[in-house]
């Protein structure tokens, strides 16, 4: 395609503009998960990360058309460039850069809880074997003080 039809242009203004609204949507969601981490907060958390993939998904589908318009686009010459194209694209690049950056801190912070919890579990684990294995010395102990012998 040597020129970049003025539908394809409004087409293409329409998909960025769409996948920035859900990349926003999307940090915020990720800032929002921060703070329900940092309260363990864990219920909230899992019906916030059911809604990051539904994000995930609309992103998604926009995504292929949106590749193929931005292939036509970027085949163009550099004189008839689209500043309001570029710009749109820069800030969809900023904003997936910060909720990437977020949501890696975020996954770091919900290993870390997953590994106290684990941690938290094998020690009440230790100590129940502990217990059972007192219980069975008590039990055999008391055996020497029967009084029906």
């Amino acid at each position: 395609m040597s020129k970049f039809e003025n539908s394809e242009r409004e087409r293409l203004l329409q998909l960025l503009n769409q996948k920035l609204e859900l990349f926003e949507e999307m940090y915020k969601l990720c800032e929002s998960q921060a703070g329900l981490l940092d309260e363990s907060k864990l219920e909230q958390l899992d019906a916030s990360l059911d809604k990051a993939q539904k994000l995930r998904e609309k992103i998604n589908g926009l995504h292929q058309e949106t590749e193929t318009l931005m292939q036509s686009y970027a085949s163009l010459s550099q004189s008839q460039a689209d500043g309001v194209i570029e710009e749109l694209a820069g800030k969809i690049k900023e904003v997936t850069e910060k909720s990437a950056k977020l949501n890696e801190e975020n996954a770091r912070a919900i290993k870390a809880m997953a590994d106290d919890q684990t941690k938290k579990i094998e020690t009440q684990s230790a100590k129940r074997k502990g217990i059972g294995g007192y219980a069975q010395a008590t039990t055999q102990a008391s055996e020497l003080f029967d009084e029906k012998k």
